[in-house]
């Protein structure tokens, strides 16, 4: 939980100094000032640089394609399992699924 805490302070630091006008490489140099080994790379900088210029402000990252939707439809479909039938297995509601 903290290292993501970190990955997404580092990324409003990006988005902060790229409005200033930094350049990738000054970014680098103050990412790696403040967090010394735990600084993002030289080629998450450039991404992030970029993608804050083209597509805004979002510091998450874009949602995968699919795999989220796919494992909310199972596990909706095992609520279902099991609410039809509070009594089942894991193996029948694994069957059933």
């Amino acid at each position: 939980m903290v290292q993501l805490r970190v990955k997404f302070e580092q990324r409003y630091e990006v988005r902060f100094m790229a409005k200033e006008g930094r350049s990738q490489h000054q970014i680098l140099e103050t990412l790696q000032k403040l967090h010394g080994p735990n600084a993002m790379s030289q080629s998450s900088v450039q991404r992030w640089v970029n993608r804050f210029q083209k597509e805004g402000d979002a510091v998450q990252n874009k949602p995968k394609s699919g795999a989220l939707t796919k494992r909310l439809a199972k596990m909706e479909a095992v609520h279902q399992a099991v609410l039809c039938d509070r009594q089942s297995s894991i193996r029948e509601i694994t069957r059933q699924v």
